[in-house]
């Protein structure tokens, strides 16, 4: 699944998608924005396409030919916005560039990753049986996963779990993880001054047994 994540954009190879970002002011009909992604170590171009149709937003689109063949790396990425574009068999020849989204300094980033080559598409096979939308949920899947191990790698903190929302967690005082990762009480089977864990029931009752023994001798 194609996304932008406050400012970097993630393209799975061979996935498909769009991204919105707001138009220009002074953007006017018969304008064209030119999405670009950059190479800077080898100065080239990696990938670019032209967006003709400029209202309040302008929509990047990417089909499933636009990424598949992309090379796999970090790169950068830029919108420029052109008037009076002239084209020659659909490629912009010429044409005045009057604003660019981003400063040449300070470009955002775009990563292109292998998750969507290794995944199952619709046509791969008469024998597939997965829907396009099953197709879809692993894609999407396997994204956020990759980007959860991505944040482990690099520190990130922990996503705190909630009522109602799988998540990490931190052991507090008087609980136990085992090596199998099975969570329980630190409970004591004993009374003392200077116990502060939870005592078991059984423990409560026979220490209970034990004051009524005591009662009756007085």
């Amino acid at each position: 699944m194609i996304r932008l994540v406050q400012r970097r954009l993630i393209i799975p190879r061979g996935d498909t998608g769009s991204f919105s970002i707001p138009a220009l002011p002074d953007v006017k009909t018969g304008d064209v924005a030119v999405f670009t992604i950059f190479d800077t170590v080898h100065n080239s171009i990696i990938y670019q396409k032209i967006v003709e149709e400029l209202q309040d937003l302008v929509t990047v689109r990417f089909e499933h030919q636009d990424t598949v063949n992309l090379p796999v790396g970090d790169y950068y990425w830029d919108i420029k916005i052109y008037k009076n574009p002239v084209f020659v068999d659909e490629e912009l020849v010429d044409g005045e560039e009057v604003d660019s989204y981003y400063a040449a300094y300070n470009l955002p980033e775009c990563e292109i990753r292998l998750t969507g080559d290794s995944l199952l598409t619709a046509d791969d096979s008469p024998s597939t049986t997965l829907s396009p939308k099953t197709i879809d949920f692993i894609n999407a899947s396997l994204n956020e996963l990759q980007d959860l191990v991505q944040q482990i790698e690099n520190g990130a903190n922990y996503i705190p779990a909630t009522r109602s929302t799988l998540g990490g967690i931190i052991v507090g005082d008087d609980l136990l993880v085992t090596e199998e990762g099975v969570l329980s009480v630190d409970k004591t089977d004993s009374f003392s001054a200077d116990n502060t864990k939870p005592v078991t029931a059984a423990a409560v009752y026979t220490e209970i047994g034990n004051i009524n023994a005591l009662l009756q001798t007085i």
